[in-house]
């Protein structure tokens, strides 16, 4: 018998994945994380258990997935852009280039789905800032390697991808807030991180004063 192409495999394993995804995020929205079991996820998505486990590792796995292929693919387009670009401006192309990708795979209530799990769930919200810190780890990295910071601006590239992290919560709770329309979740981020640079200027309009009593 004729193997599939390879193209033709991968295809199917990543419909079968998605597939499996889709059922289980609407189990745990249905019934809650801590009842749904990888046999009902395995049963009502057509496949066996050990399909489910070949696919993710664990149920938060599942949930985290589809964060974890946009966290993956923004990294990826940080480091194909390089410096081309203002730091910021780079790492706005980057998200939204990855959220453009990746929203071709999920629909709004799955993205919307997961940010609540993430929310009411202890283990699925621990291993989701682990793997935001190792995130944030690999984009000081990249912009430590750009020529426009260097190693010796570091501290300065930890402060950014904490300020452009913290844009990135503002932006997801305004999506949710705007009722989580798929085609909104990147402008929600474009509008946000659009505004930043006022909202800093706004925050601190001159120099701090140095910190201590006053000098005699």
């Amino acid at each position: 018998m004729e193997q599939p192409e390879p193209s033709l495999r991968r295809q199917r394993v990543a419909e079968r994945r998605a597939a499996i995804r889709t059922t289980a995020l609407h189990l745990f929205e249905r019934h809650g994380f801590a009842r749904v079991t990888v046999e009902e996820i395995a049963r009502q998505a057509g496949v066996s258990h050990q399909t489910v486990f070949r696919h993710f590792a664990t149920k938060e796995d599942l949930v985290l997935s589809l964060a974890d292929t946009a966290n993956d693919r923004f990294v990826e387009r940080v480091a194909e852009l390089g410096a081309s670009a203002p730091v910021f401006q780079t790492l706005a192309t980057a998200l939204t280039d990855a959220l453009t990708e990746t929203l071709g795979q999920a629909d709004g209530t799955q993205i919307r789905i997961v940010q609540e799990q993430v929310a009411a769930v202890d283990s699925i919200r621990a291993r989701a800032v682990l793997r935001e810190g190792e995130r944030q780890a690999e984009l000081v990295e990249l912009l430590v390697a750009r020529e426009d910071f260097g190693p010796a601006r570091r501290d300065e590239a930890v402060l950014v991808v904490a300020v452009f992290g913290a844009a990135s919560v503002v932006a997801q709770q305004r999506w949710r807030a705007a009722g989580a329309r798929t085609d909104d979740l990147a402008q929600a981020y474009v509008d946000v991180l659009t505004e930043l640079p006022v909202v800093l200027r706004r925050a601190m309009p001159g120099p701090v004063r140095p910190w201590g009593p006053p000098r005699p």
